[in-house]
């Protein structure tokens, strides 16, 4: 049986589907960002537990019986962390840990940790996963305090422990309905309801948007790996791209003129945050393919079906 928190959301559901078509899959999620994914879960023969990481007991009860966890339950997005920091510690650094102990107690072989790039707070040189860290906000706080727990775990309790450091990722049931929602499914959302888009700051910060589904290849690519142990990954695309160019994009694909305002740039977003992907490809024999053309199209052509 493999669990994965936080698997009722964006990334975790694309997870899930993939590791449903081998093995036994259980999600324990609060459904904090709602529950449109569960009836489609359950219909893929997840065991769907609703339930909080911060809850030692549910954690517990859900990892009783697995060998494998996904740990990507968080309470994500720098903004929400900034306005509710203590919120966000208690989820992403006590829930982390519940996890790691629950693993630890119930003799889990290994544990996949989703961390995130903004563990490295920004800047313009390439960011490689052997340098010092300074994350800008509370959330990227808690990521790189997960890392260091996952790590002490590993080599104290010897947990086998991977850690994958997300990348701006995108793609199909990604909402932009939601309190704080990622740019590219906002931009969806706006664009094709014929809303304001809203651009924060000049929109020439750049960032490697990663497609959910190599997102999910690198990933399932890291359990798999025996070399991946004790190891931390950057999960990113190759090529970095402008704000502006995914305006661009989906009016190309959309056949809309985005009506773009702009607005002060939000605190702890950088300009840049460049993403070395050479350890991963070389560890893990997989890359980040898609082009953002295609993912967009991909994503917008979802959107557009869910509407109907």
């Amino acid at each position: 049986m493999k669990l994965v928190t936080g698997g009722a959301g964006f990334i975790g559901s694309h997870l899930c589907e993939a590791l449903a078509k081998k093995d036994d899959v259980r999600v324990l999620d609060n459904f904090s960002v709602g529950t449109q994914n569960k009836a489609w879960l359950e219909e893929k023969g997840v065991d769907v537990v609703e339930g909080d990481i911060r809850d030692l007991e549910i954690v517990k009860e859900a990892i009783a019986d697995c060998d494998a966890v996904f740990h990507l339950a968080a309470m994500n997005r720098a903004a929400r962390s900034i306005e509710n920091p203590l919120e966000a510690n208690a989820v992403n650094v006590d829930g982390t840990l519940n996890v790691l102990e629950a693993c630890r107690k119930a003799d889990v072989e290994k544990l996949v940790f989703a961390s995130s790039s903004s563990v490295y707070g920004g800047g313009t040189e390439l960011n490689r996963e052997d340098q010092a860290c300074r994350p800008l906000h509370p959330y990227a706080v808690g990521k790189l305090a997960g890392e260091e727990y996952s790590r002490v775990y590993y080599s104290l309790y010897n947990l086998k422990t991977v850690v994958l450091r997300y990348v701006s990722v995108y793609g199909p049931r990604q909402r932009g309905d939601i309190s704080y929602a990622a740019v590219v499914p906002k931009f969806i959302e706006q664009i094709t309801a014929g809303k304001k888009v809203t651009v924060y700051g000049s929109g020439d910060q750049t960032r490697q948007f990663t497609y959910v589904a190599d997102t999910v290849a690198l990933t399932l690519a890291a359990a798999k790996s025996p070399k991946a142990v004790g190891h931390v990954f950057n999960v990113a695309s190759e090529q970095p791209r402008r704000v502006n160019e995914i305006v661009s994009c989906l009016e190309k694909i959309t056949g809309k003129k985005a009506k773009v305002t702009h607005e002060q740039k939000k605190p702890g977003d950088p300009d840049a945050n460049p993403i070395d992907t050479k350890k991963s490809r070389e560890f893990l024999g997989v890359s980040a393919t898609t082009a953002l053309e295609q993912g967009l199209s991909e994503m917008v052509e979802w959107y557009e079906k869910t509407r109907e």
